[in-house]
């Protein structure tokens, strides 16, 4: 875009100014020359553009040295006309400053650099084209490559092939996908070691066309030059094998297969994927390349290198599936041997995956690795091998290694899987019980899933672990016992919960007592009333809530007598919760418990008394009979709460039982009671209460008389008259008063 151009477009206001210039005298241009220079320091760009451009046409000398300092101005069509007003000047000051403009990043830039020094130095135009098309070949516009390519073949039609290749590279960076495979294919036919390089880099294209092109083209190449043409592609082609596009892994694998023998090593170093599996895109380049990567991988089966050994083993298993075990066992027993006590671990651990070896002594030798995991995995490794590895297995059970331990317990329940209740394990038994007892958790687990599929061979020895000192001991026993002999199951759990009871930790004696109440009978009644006087109050609790619920499910609960007394005893704790579960207990307990709860109705603690009527009052219509009874009682607290625990068990005849217990309370040694039962008869009783208030008249204390005297008064019984006629002659004149007023109240009444 020449300046005039430039200044249409972007100040149009201006145009006519500048069409002014040309119609100037000289002296008049002159004399505006120190302005335009100004004019090129202005902070608007469109300011420097003018005087650029003014400079230009005026043509004067003095206007170079200014006009060269704003060739770096930030503004690319300041520049230009910048660039432009110098060749216009054509002082050979500026033909320096131009010339380095034409490897400019802008191909605008260059191209009005290539003119303008064309016009200060004509001669050597074409040497400036060249260089200024040369750097357009790598330009990012392909436009500007492909204007530039087809000049250069004008200008040097001998350097076609070169130009050709410098286009080529430079699309290989080009952003349209379509024009990086173009530059792709046209490197086919060239093979430079910077062609290779270039194509070396694009096998990182983000496009799967562009890397599967490439890597083609890298092929085509080594068919036509050698291997040796291409070699520095090999690495790059070497990770286009794990490619996430399948194009790309096929175009690479062929290209190293046609490198040949020098890709062979890189091939078998990229032949294992990290997740262990072989690479299809590695071994089908090395099976192209036939024999000469075979026996390279059969010698590398004794390599001392492991991962050497490796991806032979694995590549020679594909190629030759008939010797494939051979193979790997050839690797795997050099792999025991290696210094890298991983690799040692990795081959004992394939020899369980083979399965049918030969011959187990290398395996058995492994059992006594300085390395932990080693002999772990030639244990696991035997028992997979199965019953010809159990002699090997049992010295292992019993290993100062905690881990070599596991794996053996491992091993022996595998082969118990495979051989039942196979005598030949019988051995295994007593290193297994002894392993129920390991401080790892771990370790008893296993050992009691291997006793679990031994089965009924070995059921013999464990119940006596279920009372063993060790509580996770009798835990893993009983629960191993229960699968074997599930019909057996409750009763070795009562065991294993009776002998928890006296553990030392009391959450476990808690945890028992628990159990028990949902899985025990009458029998474990002894065990839990002794857990009565735990120290713990949970473990109590739970004793008590537990002999409720076997209780509960008894049909008569006669068997729970020996209980009723301790459980009695327990609503004095100083636990309310001990107490509450007692409470329940007994009322499950039902008839047994009656008559030792009605005889605490009158215990000097009110406490006791409140419990012991509160389990009567749960324990409903079958004991009604004995708090009837109760209702006589000497003990005025007992008739008391009997009375409540009537009232509970039949709301509906609950005075009826106030009355009879107040009636009684008129006998009782205290004037108290007795002088509370007459006032109370007075106000719930009935016409059988009268002879009963009459006789009370005669009691030798004056408040029983008094009270007495005032219920037979709201009684309205007239033959009470003559009984009060003589209480009004009571030494206590509020006694004889309070007979003169029930006697006047009833004769008054009809």
């Amino acid at each position: 875009m020449h300046a005039n151009e430039l200044i249409r477009k972007f100040l149009p206001p201006m145009t006519m100014m500048l069409l002014t210039i040309f119609s100037l005298p000289a002296s008049a241009q002159q004399a505006d020359v120190s302005e335009h220079i100004q004019q090129l320091n202005h902070k608007d760009k469109s300011m420097r553009l003018y005087g650029a451009y003014a400079l230009g046409v005026i043509g004067d000398a003095q206007a170079v040295q200014p006009l060269i300092k704003v060739l770096k101005d930030a503004d690319l069509y300041v520049r230009s006309a910048t660039i432009d007003a110098l060749g216009d000047i054509e002082d050979s000051r500026a033909l320096a400053p131009l010339a380095g403009l034409l490897d400019d990043e802008s191909h605008i830039i260059r191209s009005h650099a290539a003119n303008a020094v064309a016009k200060i130095a004509p001669q050597q135009e074409k040497a400036y084209q060249i260089r200024r098309y040369v750097r357009d070949l790598r330009d990012p516009n392909r436009a500007v490559r492909s204007q530039a390519f087809t000049a250069l073949i004008s200008l040097q039609p001998e350097q076609e092939a070169r130009h050709q290749q410098t286009l080529a590279i430079a699309d290989l960076a080009d952003g349209d996908e379509s024009i990086r495979v173009t530059g792709a294919a046209a490197l086919r036919g060239v093979g430079t070691d910077e062609a290779v390089r270039s194509l070396s880099g694009a096998l990182k294209d983000p496009s799967p066309l562009v890397r599967s092109n490439t890597a083609m083209t890298l092929g085509e190449i080594a068919a036509r030059l050698g291997g040796g043409a291409v070699q520095p592609a090999i690495e790059p082609l070497v990770a286009a094998l794990r490619d996430e596009d399948a194009g790309v892994r096929s175009q690479a694998s062929h290209a190293l297969a046609r490198i040949g023998m020098t890709a062979v090593q890189p091939l078998i170093a990229a032949l294992l994927m990290p997740d262990g599996t072989v690479n299809p895109a590695a071994a089908n380049a090395l099976g192209q390349i036939g024999q000469p990567a075979i026996a390279a991988l059969t010698t590398s089966l004794e390599a001392d290198n492991a991962p050497t050994r490796a991806v032979a083993a694995t590549v020679l298993s594909q190629t030759q599936p008939e010797h494939a075990q051979t193979y790997q066992i050839t690797r795997s027993v050099k792999d025991l041997s290696d210094p890298d006590a991983s690799i040692r671990a990795e081959a004992a651990s394939r020899f369980g995956a083979i399965g049918n070896v030969p011959d187990v002594a290398p395996l058995v030798a492994a059992l006594a690795d300085q390395d932990s995991r080693v002999r772990q995995n030639a244990a696991i490794a035997l028992g997979k091998i199965g019953e010809p590895a159990i002699d090997a297995l049992i010295p292992a059970l019993r290993d100062g290694n905690p881990s070599v331990r596991w794996h053996a317990i491992m091993a022996v329940g595998l082969i118990a899987s495979k051989l039942e209740a196979n005598a030949r394990l019988q051995p295994a038994i007593d290193p297994l019980l002894d392993a129920l007892k390991d401080s790892d958790a771990s370790i008893r687990t296993m050992a009691a899933e291997a006793l679990k599929r031994i089965g009924i061979l070995a059921s013999g020895k464990i119940p006596t672990l279920l009372t063993d000192e060790n509580a996770m001991t009798r835990a893993i026993a009983a629960a191993v016992l229960a699968e074997i002999e599930p019909d057996m199951a409750d009763a070795y759990q009562r065991i294993r919960y009776t002998t928890d009871l006296q553990d030392s930790q009391p959450t476990i004696r808690a945890t028992a007592a628990q159990v028990l109440g949902r899985i025990g009978n009458a029998e474990t009644t002894d065990a839990l009333v002794l857990a009565f006087k735990d120290e713990n109050p949970a473990v109590r609790q739970n004793a008590t809530v537990a002999l409720g619920g076997i209780a509960e499910k008894l049909a008569d609960t006669a068997s729970m007598q020996p209980a009723v007394e301790p459980l009695a005893g327990l609503l004095r704790d100083s636990e309310s919760s001990v107490r509450s579960a007692a409470i329940g207990a007994l009322a499950k307990v039902g008839r047994p418990a009656a008559e030792t709860l009605i005889s605490l109705l009158g215990d000097t603690d009110s406490s006791v008394r409140s419990a012991a009527t509160k389990a009567l009052s749960q324990m409903g219509d079958g004991i009604t009979g004995s708090l009837i009874a109760a209702l006589s009682n000497p003990n005025s607290s007992i008739r008391q709460n009997a009375v409540a625990a009537l009232g509970a068990i039949s709301p509906d005849e609950a005075e009826q039982y106030q009355v009879t217990r107040y009636i009684n309370d008129l006998k009782d040694s205290d004037p108290v009671v007795r002088a509370k039962a007459a006032k109370m008869l007075g106000i719930i009783g009935g016409a059988r209460t009268v002879e009963r208030l009459i006789m009370a008249l005669n009691d030798v204390d004056y408040r029983v008389r008094l009270h007495a005297t005032q219920a037979l008064s709201g009684l309205g019984d007239k033959r009470a008259i003559s009984a009060l006629e003589s209480t009004r002659k009571d030494d206590v004149k509020a006694v004889s008063e309070a007979a003169k007023q029930a006697i006047n109240e009833l004769k008054r009444m009809p």
